[in-house]
Parts: C-alpha cells; structure tokens; sequence
C-alpha cells in the first residue's frame, strides 16, 4: 500500500506542482478507488474502508487528475 501511495504522490507533484498532497487529501484519492463488498459495511474496524486493487493503481496511473 505504501508503494502505492508513494506512487500516486509522485504522480500528483508531476501534474500538479505547488499543490501540498498531505494525508487527509490522499485519503480522499484512495477512498474514490476502493471497492466495497457488499456483504461489510464500512468503515469496518476490521476491514477499514474497502479493498484497494492493484490493477487500480494502473487506471489511476493513466488517468489525469483533476485539481
């Protein structure tokens, strides 16, 4: 997951310069990508606010962001 986060920084200071990614602003990236299963209902102590699939990171790689 770090690598991941790591990745959408970089990705965000390349297209975005001068904007500050803190945490709160990550979060709100992540969670607009994460798949809910039907049968939790989050936010799960347990299972957090859903799943975070590794093709996603792709989509997000290739698409740009909105500031």
């Amino acid at each position: 997951m770090w690598g991941a986060v790591a990745t959408i920084f970089e990705k965000w200071q390349t297209e975005i310069e001068g904007v500050c990614l803190n945490g709160p602003v990550v979060r709100n990236v992540m969670l607009e990508y994460v798949a809910t299963p039907s049968n939790i209902t989050f936010p799960n102590p347990n299972q957090g606010y859903g799943i975070f699939e590794q093709d996603v990171l792709n989509r997000m790689l290739l698409t740009p962001f909105n500031a």
